[in-house]
């Protein structure tokens, strides 16, 4: 499936919430859907004001899932904070293999100003990669952080950033940036990602 060029939680202009009482977009035991565009910015989901969690992937059969070029969390511009209540993205209850963000400016996620974390990988969703996002931040940037973590981690053998700067994500303006939690968060990999700075490099 592919789920790209809308407008989830907002009025039509993307500025103001319009929640839907539960998450903006489930996956639930449904493999290889891509939420978002790399390579069209037009084609950008705005997935924001939610009363759950912008997006969520959950049960073992979710994998191999993409995000990628969504505004999560913010206005139409991604300069405004219009954030989920809970967190922008969760992958939980063995959701595996997804990746969020990828290696270009375009398949970049912003994902702010959401209520619980930016991203958040519990129960048994290992194995998943975050690259490339501004996670806390304006497109540009600019702080507007995120009232838990930038990314929170239960899971085992995700990889958040990669093998060099192209990979890395800016997490910035969170009350914390990585968090590692618990006897399940094992094996994981975090490289080459901006971590408290508002720096525009991606």
């Amino acid at each position: 499936n592919v789920i790209e060029g809308n407008v989830i939680g907002t009025n039509l202009n993307g500025n103001a919430a319009v929640p839907n009482s539960g998450d903006g977009i489930r996956i639930t035991n449904a493999p290889n859907n891509r939420v978002g565009s790399a390579t069209d910015a037009g084609a950008r989901n705005i997935i924001s004001g939610n009363s759950a969690s912008g997006v969520t992937f959950s049960q073992a059969g979710t994998s191999g899932g993409l995000v990628v070029g969504n505004f999560i969390g913010v206005n139409l511009n991604g300069t405004v904070a219009l954030g989920n209540t809970a967190n922008g993205v969760l992958l939980t209850a063995g959701a595996t293999n997804v990746q969020i963000g990828g290696t270009t400016g375009l398949a970049q996620n912003v994902i702010s100003a959401n209520g619980a974390n930016g991203i958040s990988m519990l129960s048994n969703a290992n194995g998943n990669r975050v690259s490339r996002n501004r996670i806390g931040t304006t497109p540009a940037g600019a702080a507007l952080g995120t009232v838990g973590s930038g990314i929170f981690v239960q899971s085992s053998g995700n990889t958040i950033g990669g093998a060099n700067a192209s990979f890395a994500n800016v997490i910035a303006g969170n009350a914390h940036g990585i968090t590692l939690s618990g006897a399940a968060a094992i094996s994981n990999a975090v490289s080459f990602n901006t971590i408290g700075t508002d720096t525009a490099s991606n």
